[in-house]
């Protein structure tokens, strides 16, 4: 008994994932560069794919909050508490496997910075991969970098953050 040839647009139409990883980076408020403390993060993300044969393109929004994620340098600084995605994506669809690209922005704070709180913003782009499970369900992996940079009245702030992420949703 044969099974059935995966439909050509296996990976089209909405989409919702939880998703559960990990979080690092760094920080730079001059002259100060140093290494935030790895965390853990939570997130929800979801988006609409179009297909067209092999080629696979569409957009995403994603929230991650993080946990344990802290600057050990101090200076007020607990770290990013959430951060915000919008972005892109355009990838390759081989049977039920998914390998793509994205690019986008994203928002976050610096938070607590008492008594000034940092909003930072600036460009994404990542790598992933998923897998269709069955129809609507589906497995996946997201490695993303964020370069973000923001001001308040005491200090400015660059910080590039990655996060790498499992993914579990429903196509529907």
């Amino acid at each position: 008994m044969q099974s059935p040839a995966p439909s050509s647009d296996a990976f089209s139409g909405f989409y919702g994932a939880l998703e559960f990883g990990t979080i690092d980076g760094s920080i730079t408020n001059a002259p100060l560069t140093s290494a935030f403390d790895a965390g853990t993060t939570l997130g929800l993300s979801g988006g609409y794919n179009w297909q067209a044969g092999s080629l696979v393109f569409g957009g995403e929004v994603r929230f991650l909050r993080s946990n344990d994620f802290a600057w050990p340098a101090g200076g007020g600084i607990a770290a990013y508490e959430s951060l915000f995605d919008v972005r892109g994506r355009a990838g390759y669809a081989v049977g039920g496997f998914m390998v793509y690209g994205a690019l986008g922005y994203s928002w976050g704070t610096v938070a607590p910075t008492a008594p000034n709180p940092v909003d930072t913003d600036g460009m994404n782009f990542g790598i992933g991969v998923e897998y269709n499970v069955t129809e609507r369900i589906f497995l996946g992996a997201d490695y993303t970098r964020r370069d973000l940079g923001g001001s308040n009245a005491l200090s400015t702030f660059e910080t590039e953050i990655d996060t790498l992420s499992l993914r579990g949703g429903l196509r529907f």
